[in-house]
């Protein structure tokens, strides 16, 4: 059985109003007999016991719109994976896409799948390769075994070899469906790539969030006909948009002039609109709220680098190697997504935090409610949460699961971060989409 967590969220929206709930039926639940939790009526402090955090969709709008490049984020929104499972056309006829359509399973018994996941597409790509050869190679050594003489040495050692050739078909064979599934999707993944300059969007968004891109460049690329959906580019300028506030505002022919290439290159402006004008809401809001003299922490990015694959000419009738040694891979920013960083800070406890100080806190096992309030020495008093739990109102996505997971990295003694729930994706229609559980916890 589990432990009472203590529910933290941002202030004053709807992640706030689930989160009284939530408490009021924890309270409830620890209240009545039967509690499912282990320490519903003893004791423990704060530190001991794991944390639920709640976010709405809007706290990080950016990082439901932008592209991505690693594995489990290209292949949940370019090919639309749901319930861990996608559907692959291959061939470019009506006919061609009847008969070659493949449906595969995503799921955690598939090793290549757990183990490059998080991988940038360009490894994903060395990596399938990598298997394909360790197959032949395998292959190889059991007919080497299968094909043994009279005269290859006594037959009780050629027996026993070939006893084990056999006994590792069916391992070789299971090795080689996954094998096959990853070789159809990464090759469905690099025509996507390369169809839409999926690269150029990810970079170039990568840049306008580190606050290095620029006018020009955006711009460019909304132009640039045969790069991009409509609704790539809608990404693209509503990310330009939300990176271009307050003092860095974009002056209103330049929003104009974003507006008309958008509506050029056949995408609905009517989003970019809306996101502008909260935009102005929330500016004059924060203009007339307090100054609490608490700013969340900033991003650092890497360098990024451009058109880095150019695919055309050589994309198909070569193997997915020959295609990612020809390429570099686009540089892993270090910017971290703001629900990861929020939650590292939930975790740290530190005293100058912006998200301890100023997060919601409810607690189901405090004597009496604090209705949000944080209570008194429990910020900065050198205790850790090593145990967290992150729901996102509105669906979170694989790009902040992987910034979650990426937390554990940082800890000196290998913490583990788990991951469950369900996903949601812009393919998903209004109301449809799910919200994202991830549960982590130091080993």
């Amino acid at each position: 059985r589990g432990r009472v967590p203590i529910i933290r969220c941002p202030r004053g929206g709807a992640a706030e109003m689930v989160a009284q709930q939530l408490e009021k039926a924890l309270r409830d639940h620890v209240a009545a007999r039967g509690s499912m939790f282990s320490d519903a009526h003893g004791f423990g402090g704060p530190s001991s016991r794991p944390i639920l955090v709640i976010f709405e969709r809007n706290f990080d709008l950016a990082a439901a719109l932008q592209h991505a490049w690693t594995y489990a984020p290209l292949v949940h929104d370019v090919l639309g994976m749901r319930l861990n499972r996608v559907d692959i056309t291959q061939g470019s006829s009506a006919l061609d896409a009847a008969a070659g359509k493949k449906s595969y399973d995503l799921e955690d018994n598939d090793p290549f799948w757990t183990a490059n996941d998080d991988a940038q597409f360009p490894k994903v790509a060395e990596e399938v390769e990598n298997e394909l050869a360790a197959y032949k190679k395998a292959i190889a050594e059991v007919n080497a075994q299968t094909s043994l003489g009279e005269d290859d040495g006594d037959m009780a050692s050629n027996t026993q070899k070939l006893v084990s050739a056999v006994a590792s078909l069916p391992e070789l064979q299971e090795r080689k469906k996954f094998i096959d599934k990853h070789t159809n999707i990464a090759t469905a993944l690099l025509g996507h790539i390369k169809n839409r300059g999926l690269d150029e969007y990810y970079a170039l968004e990568e840049d306008l969030l580190a606050g290095k891109g620029d006018k020009v460049a955006v711009t460019a690329l909304l132009q640039a006909t045969g790069r991009g959906t409509p609704e790539d580019k809608l990404r693209l300028a509503i990310i330009y948009a939300m990176t271009h506030q307050g003092d860095d505002a974009m002056s209103p022919a330049d929003a104009e002039a974003l507006e008309g290439a958008l509506r050029a290159s056949g995408a609905d402006a009517a989003a970019l609109g809306f996101v502008q004008r909260m935009a102005k809401l929330n500016q004059s809001l924060a203009n007339s709220a307090p100054q609490t003299g608490h700013k969340a922490g900033g991003a650092a990015g890497g360098d990024s680098e451009s058109n880095l694959l150019d695919y055309a000419e050589r994309l198909y009738g070569q193997s997915l190697s020959a295609v990612a040694k020809g390429v570099k891979s686009l540089l892993s920013s270090d910017r971290q997504l703001a629900i990861a960083r929020a939650t590292e800070a939930l975790m740290r406890n530190e005293a100058d935090s912006y998200e301890c100080e100023e997060f919601a806190w409810y607690d189901a096992k405090s004597p009496q409610s604090t209705n949000g309030a944080v209570p008194h020495g429990v910020v900065g008093n050198g205790s850790t949460n090593e145990h967290a739990m992150v729901f996102v109102m509105g669906g979170g996505n694989y790009l902040e699961a992987e910034s979650v997971r990426a937390i554990a990295t940082k800890g000196s003694e290998g913490d583990d971060v788990m991951g469950a729930g369900g996903v949601s994706s812009l393919r998903d229609r209004p109301g449809a989409g799910g919200s994202l559980v991830w549960a982590f916890w130091k080993k």
